[in-house]
């Protein structure tokens, strides 16, 4: 609810009547609005297992891929831009999302980079930070500047980030 309407058309009586419980039970678990927002950011953060790829490029494109699917369902760029929307008013919505997915995924692809990097695989003074910020910045211009996903963006990036790391 709070992706597909917002936070300001979220209510306790709409969101007791699609779960199909009591109002009363709703205020049980969460006493106001952005307790019961703020528990249902908390529910996005990752639950994908952790990558066994051997070989790290491969990982790479393993988390691109989550990267997707987890962005793609339950309508995960909208509650992106309803949390950004109400940044000012509710900070606490968007540093919960901040922490509970964004740096959890960040962190995922950053241990595949390290381990990279450890093993030879990618070069000792790659910028992991550049490299991060260019493979999930890519998917959120091109949905944002309303581009279509290509269904291989994941190998593109990865495929480009390998070229960029090879040539040096």
């Amino acid at each position: 609810m709070l992706s597909r309407e917002g936070f300001a058309s979220m209510s306790m009586d709409a969101v007791a009547e699609r779960s199909g419980v009591s109002k009363p039970s709703i205020y049980r678990r969460w006493s106001t609005k952005i307790e019961l927002a703020t528990a249902a950011i908390a529910t996005m953060s990752n639950d994908d297992p952790p990558t066994t790829e051997a070989d790290a490029w491969k990982a790479l494109l393993t988390e691109l891929r989550l990267f997707e699917r987890a962005v793609s369902r339950d309508h995960g760029m909208s509650i992106i831009g309803t949390l950004l929307a109400h940044e000012e008013q509710q900070p606490g919505m968007i540093a919960l999302y901040r922490e509970q997915v964004v740096r959890a995924r960040r962190n995922r692809v950053r241990a595949v980079l390290d381990r990279g990097i450890r093993e030879g695989q990618f070069p000792e003074d790659i910028d992991v930070n550049l490299v991060l910020n260019m493979m999930f910045g890519y998917y959120y211009a091109s949905y944002i500047g309303g581009e279509p996903q290509p269904a291989d963006w994941p190998d593109r990036c990865v495929d480009l980030v390998r070229r960029a790391t090879e040539a040096r």
